[in-house]
């Protein structure tokens, strides 16, 4: 019985889910799900950019990008896959005089199977089902530079009868060069210990990134963004990442991606909407055979904070 399981497991851990099927195999790829329309529209060249431009769901990509937020905020975000998955976030950001403090929620279900015992009962259950929590703290320690660590605490479960837990860590840094003109960020995330399921155990996938974000133009009526990340997963090939933006008196944003180096997700697209404390992002991923996927974020800010503590690239 337990070889059937196993094989079962084993099935499940290594057969591609749509909101997942760029991003590898390995066990735990829920952490690389993004919490962001706006990165996902960018193909998630986004790793340069601090939490001024993004928002705090940059601490998804580099866990220094939320130093720049200039005010406490909030962000949701509800994606469907293509087989009955679905994937949720929220997250939240509090600046203050000695660094900025967030934090998140994610969820992901991968829908349902049909178990059928020896004896032909059949049993419909859920295939999959992940939770976590992470804490982020980040801070300016060396001029012109921001640094920042996020701990995650991440649980899966495979067919309502097995699960594992693990916790993990992200490292980042980020900077502006060239009066802030362009930005490079590096960061490290997902260092943390395997999920196991009986016998199965399975790596999380630690990922390293490195990339950098030009500012094209930037005026009170428009400004633009060119951006670049390379990104190495583990057991993965190198990944390259393109992303552009073009924004329009601060209310209209336009946005397209590209990824290299990967079968499904490589072109995106998607727009944004900057209604007064709101922000509205959609993406557009095409998934080639598998279809495309859509993706909605929403952020929300309360108040502004004292520019003088904050120091954000491009804002």
């Amino acid at each position: 019985m337990n070889n059937i399981l196993l094989s079962l497991l084993v099935l499940l851990l290594t057969s591609p889910v749509p909101l997942r099927a760029a991003k590898g195999t390995a066990a735990g790829n829920v952490l690389l799900i993004s919490p962001s329309g706006r990165a996902l529209a960018m193909s998630e060249a986004v790793s340069a950019f601090s939490g001024g431009v993004q928002g705090v769901s940059g601490l998804h990509y580099n866990p220094a990008a939320t130093h720049g937020l200039g005010s406490m905020e909030v962000s949701i975000m509800g994606q469907a896959g293509m087989a009955d998955d679905h994937f949720g976030s929220l997250l939240f950001g509090v600046p203050t005089a000695r660094g900025t403090f967030a934090g998140n929620f994610f969820y992901y279900t991968a829908g349902d199977v049909d178990l059928i015992d020896t004896l032909g009962r059949k049993r419909t259950v859920a295939a999959e089902k992940d939770y976590g929590v992470g804490l982020n703290y980040s801070e300016s320690f060396f001029e012109g530079i921001a640094t920042g660590i996020s701990l995650k605490f991440f649980k899966s479960q495979l067919i309502e009868s097995f699960s594992d837990t693990s916790i993990a860590l992200d490292i980042g840094a980020q900077t502006g060069l060239f009066a802030k003109k362009l930005a490079l960020g590096i960061s490290a995330a997902n260092i943390g210990s395997d999920l196991t399921y009986i016998e199965a155990s399975e790596p999380l996938p630690l990922t390293f990134r490195l990339g950098g974000a030009y500012s094209l133009f930037n005026n009170p009526n428009a400004k633009a963004f060119l951006s670049g990340d390379v990104a190495k997963e583990k057991d993965e090939d190198l990944k390259e990442f393109i992303g552009f933006e073009y924004v329009w008196n601060g209310t209209v944003a336009l946005r397209a991606g590209y990824k290299s180096g990967q079968d499904l997700g490589r072109f995106s697209g998607g727009a944004g909407f900057m209604l007064g404390k709101t922000d509205v992002h959609y993406a557009l991923t095409d998934g080639g055979k598998a279809g495309r996927s859509h993706a909605v974020s929403v952020g929300y800010k309360f108040g502004e904070k004292p520019a003088e503590t904050r120091r954000s690239l491009y804002r």
